[in-house]
């Protein structure tokens, strides 16, 4: 049942946010681990739940380096874009808190205008 509520918070939030007129965002074959670690927290914890390590921008997550020096590929399988879309969502309606020392309703572009930032 829990898997369930979470595929359909999942899929309810990708209908609302191509609704409007985000996206389209890709049907994924399989939803990321840390979209089922954000889902459970939050059914969990209080609102708003603190997360650190995640990313909240597309550039940002396909940039990241991975266990080798360098950015990795991301696995297809994920629609990452819809991941993004669903945590800034999330971190706007006040649910969530992503915990990093950039905010995320700064666009990229500027944040790496930023002194001392490494992306």
């Amino acid at each position: 049942a829990f898997i369930r509520w979470q595929m359909n918070l999942y899929f309810g939030l990708k209908r609302e946010l191509e609704l409007m007129g985000l996206g389209p965002y890709p049907c994924p074959t399989s939803v990321s681990s840390g979209m089922h670690a954000v889902f459970m927290a939050m059914a969990l914890c209080q609102a708003p739940v603190s997360l650190y390590g995640y990313s909240y921008h597309d550039e940002m997550l396909t940039t990241r380096s991975g266990h080798n020096n360098g950015p990795q590929a991301l696995f297809t399988g994920h629609s990452w874009n819809l991941d993004l879309a669903i945590i800034r969502l999330l971190t706007f309606s006040g649910r969530l808190d992503v915990c990093t020392g950039d905010e995320p309703s700064i666009p990229l572009s500027e944040l790496v205008k930023i002194t001392g930032k490494d992306y």
